[in-house]
């Protein structure tokens, strides 16, 4: 019986497996939400409205880190981006943390013009270290 595998409506590939499944930390945008509640506050509650769209913009964003590839799927009104990386294909990462573990990782892939930013994910260390290790020996690593 062959079952297909999916995570976030994208097709997995045979033997892949997922390290990583996340979105962004809601601390990617505290300074919209912290702003944006002023103006609510302010303005008797009409600046709440407009805490709608930072959680709509981390509702429409997902890392996925598997064991071939990474996967970034961002959405908007009207479009769905998923860009794919192999993991033979990003040739540096490096990391950062900010508040309460949550932060960033940043990678370079050859081929693409800039560095791929993952922002406001939740261990960052450890994916960039995953990845890095994929990157180093080419193996599988069970997700943790």
């Amino acid at each position: 019986m062959d079952i297909q595998r999916t995570v976030a409506g994208m097709a997995l590939h045979d033997g892949e497996e997922i390290l990583h499944n996340q979105k962004p930390s809601w601390l990617n945008w505290m300074k919209s939400i912290v702003f944006i509640g002023i103006i609510g506050v302010c303005t008797v509650g009409f600046g709440l409205v407009f805490l709608y769209f930072p959680w709509r913009a981390r509702q429409r964003t997902r890392y996925v880190v598997t064991s071939d590839r990474v996967i970034v799927k961002e959405s908007t009104w009207r479009t769905t981006n998923v860009n794919e990386y192999p993991i033979e294909h990003i040739t540096s990462t490096k990391h950062g943390s900010r508040l309460l573990g949550v932060g960033y990782v940043e990678f370079a892939v050859s081929g693409h013009t800039g560095p791929v930013v993952l922002g406001g994910i939740r261990n960052p260390q450890r994916i960039s270290s995953d990845i890095q290790e994929l990157r180093s020996t080419g193996t599988r690593r069970a997700a943790h």
